[in-house]
């Protein structure tokens, strides 16, 4: 069974899986999607102990996108207890306002900066072998964490 670290939520014990196969068809998107994330610091290469398998899944443009099964890790990730707010609740926030203003954050969750866990977010491909410097999708604990840094951040205008 997965252990839990005094410092981390993630688990202890590396694991690793085999690269899945990619279609050849595929293999040059999955280079490209690679190239935009290691110039924009996103990831790097890996030695961890831990790998998690790259899966490709086609979106409804017919374009690919790449994706990281981290079902393990998940498995051996204790979970992050932050309560998510219900949608109902900051809607009914808006009720009588007349200003409003929204926050475009594209690729939203790579604004997270990873501590001590990088490791433990490494995933392999045919392509190589690689780990993530800032938060990925796939993670259990991702949306709450990044809620509770949104909360952080716009401090006491949080569902007024």
């Amino acid at each position: 069974m997965c252990k839990r670290s005094e410092t981390s939520h993630l688990a202890t014990r590396p694991f690793r899986e085999r690269s899945r196969k990619i279609a050849l068809s595929e293999i040059e998107d999955v280079r490209h999607y690679l190239q935009e994330l290691i110039p924009n610091g996103i990831i790097t290469e890996s030695c961890s102990p831990y790998a998690s398998p790259v899966v490709v899944v086609f979106k409804k443009n017919g374009k690919i996108w790449m994706c990281i099964d981290y079902c393990t890790l998940n498995r051996c990730t204790v979970v992050d207890q932050y309560n998510m707010p219900l949608v109902q609740d900051a809607l009914d926030c808006l009720l009588g306002s007349q200003w409003f203003s929204v926050l475009d954050l594209q690729s939203w969750i790579y604004q997270v900066p990873l501590g001590e866990d990088k490791e433990k977010t490494a995933f392999i491909c045919p392509l190589g072998f690689y780990q993530f410097k800032h938060m990925p999708q796939g993670i259990s604990g991702a949306p709450a964490t990044f809620q509770h840094l949104m909360e952080k951040v716009v401090g006491d205008m949080n569902l007024l």
